[in-house]
């Protein structure tokens, strides 16, 4: 459902929480993504999404790498061994859920249909 659907006088009454900020909320290597991102590929407003795959990605061929035998079980233990690792979203470990230990959200108002960014917030484990 696109923002600008839903009638004008819910809009201003709308907060959404999500899992993505907006770029000056991440660390400094995560805005060093989005500008290299933004030269690279010319979107000066890259998906948000964009800086979890590129993380998840770079997770996944570094446990590959430390799995030292490149098998699925040496694998998946390499991922849930993770402990504080910097990345562009910050630093982080796997849990024993294999969930990240990152609790940041961006909480979003709905202006004039389109979602705008108001602020960050921690999310308490």
């Amino acid at each position: 459902m696109e923002a600008a659907s839903i009638p004008a006088d819910v809009q201003a009454r709308m907060t959404v929480t999500v899992a993505t900020l907006n770029p000056d909320s991440y660390p400094p290597e995560g805005q060093e993504f989005f500008d290299a991102f933004t030269q690279k590929y010319g979107e000066d407003k890259p998906d948000p999404y964009a800086i979890y795959g590129y993380e998840a990605m770079r997770l996944a061929l570094d446990a590959i790498a430390r799995s030292k035998t490149g098998e699925k079980p040496d694998i998946i233990k390499a991922i849930f061994a993770t402990k504080d690792r910097d990345s562009v979203l910050g630093t982080y470990s796997i849990d024993k859920n294999g969930d990240t230990t990152l609790r940041d959200y961006g909480v979003y108002k709905v202006k004039d249909g389109n979602l705008e960014f108001e602020k960050a917030v921690k999310a308490q484990s």
